[in-house]
């Protein structure tokens, strides 16, 4: 999430910073799809993880509210970050669009395009929980409509992965999937079709079960290192931790490309 700058309000933090970059971003293509997180309040695989990451303070979206003097500890709320980006949504499909264009926004479950889209069944209802997959969800959809060129904006080494299994699985329909990884100097661009191509599809379809064993983010015992040498000594440990991993990667991405799923409950 864009820092907020000298805004003061959250509706001059869209007019000023939200707004204009999604502007921008749109100039150039001819769809923008904007994903958000949806947040379960219950049977919630990354409940821990944020946990972890620790709680921010619960602070109410309005147009005339007034942004938080900690970004940062607010967005670590996730009340507060389901409420701002539906407010950001609603903010976005305000927008004048042009005839060419097409803009693609979640809503929790929901999805709003402009101009509005009779069929969105491969997109909503949707019940995936992170943005990581659910962006996997919008990519099969504009291969879908045709479109063969995609360029995915992340931060996280999990829609990497995740980008390399899809263009593995859709390379008939796909010319080009790139990523823009990471922020200001460190960002850079990656071909995930490449990458597919050079592993090959046996390697393209493991990747995802290996990341899930070896680095994923709801990796159950190592926090601030991601080395195996950190797991615990012992036998129940280790099969906890397969468990965890094979439902990351078999039950969640393993259907990343589907709307809605159906998923056992992670307690089971």
């Amino acid at each position: 999430m864009f820092k907020p700058g000298g805004s003061r309000t959250f509706q001059e933090y869209s007019t000023a910073v939200f707004i204009p970059y999604i502007e921008s971003q749109l100039e150039y293509r001819s769809r923008l799809d904007l994903v958000w997180d949806c947040y379960l309040k219950s049977g919630s695989l990354k409940a821990t993880v944020r946990c972890n990451h620790g709680e921010g303070i619960r602070r109410r979206v309005t147009a005339s509210g007034p942004l938080p003097s900690n970004w940062q500890n607010f967005l670590r709320n996730s009340d507060n970050k389901e409420e701002l980006s539906s407010f950001l949504s609603e903010q976005v499909m305000q927008l004048v669009v042009k005839e060419s264009k097409q803009l693609v926004v979640t809503d929790k479950k929901r999805v709003l395009t402009v101009p509005t889209r009779k069929d969105t069944a491969n997109l909503a209802p949707c019940n995936h929980e992170e943005a990581d997959t659910r962006m996997m969800v919008h990519a099969a959809d504009v291969l879908e409509c045709g479109h063969r060129r995609i360029l995915i904006r992340t931060v996280d080494t999990d829609v990497v992965i995740l980008t390399v299994a899809l263009a593995n699985e859709r390379s008939e329909v796909l010319d080009e999937l790139w990523l823009t990884f990471g922020t200001g100097k460190n960002r850079r661009y990656i071909a995930a079709h490449q990458i597919a191509k050079a592993l090959g599809p046996e390697k393209s379809r493991a990747l995802p079960v290996f990341h899930a064993v070896t680095g994923c983010d709801t990796k159950l015992f190592s926090r601030k290192s991601r080395s195996l040498e950190d797991l615990p000594p012992t036998r129940a440990a280790l099969e906890q931790h397969i468990k965890r991993a094979a439902y990351q990667a078999g039950h969640i991405w393993g259907q990343a490309a589907i709307a809605f799923v159906s998923l056992p409950s992670p307690c089971d």
